[in-house]
């Protein structure tokens, strides 16, 4: 599970999970994506936050997927506290579905943040 026979950078664990070929390489549009979105959260201003959005397959259950953030590319947070989900998910009609979350703070708040996928098999 955790072999790159494309040597793409995305283990076959990932590329399971995201529905993508592990023998072939993964197109950019395929990817978890981080950009920033204007939200308008609690009924306050409308501020910017840095979002995290990943694509999976609904049917491998056998795996966990989480959006960990991090300040520092060093130090991964897997702690819900940090992250919240934005919307329910997007079902793509062809057994893919979309999650997006986004960072708790603003990013006026916060100097750094960064967003990575992490898929495990429990």
């Amino acid at each position: 599970p955790l072999a790159d026979p494309e040597q793409d950078g995305l283990e076959n664990q990932f590329e399971f999970g995201a529905g993508t070929d592990p023998n072939a390489v993964t197109p950019p549009s395929a990817l978890p994506v981080a950009p920033p979105l204007l939200l308008q959260v609690d009924g306050g201003p409308a501020e910017w936050f840095l979002t995290f959005t990943y694509p999976h397959v609904k049917a491998a259950e056998e795996l966990s997927w989480y959006a960990e953030p991090s300040s520092d590319l060093s130090v991964w947070s897997a702690s819900a506290s940090h992250i919240v989900l934005v919307d329910a998910p997007v079902d793509h009609g062809d057994g893919t579905e979309s999650r997006t979350y986004r960072a708790t703070q603003p990013i006026s708040a916060e100097a750094r943040r960064y967003f990575r996928a992490n898929v495990t098999k429990p």
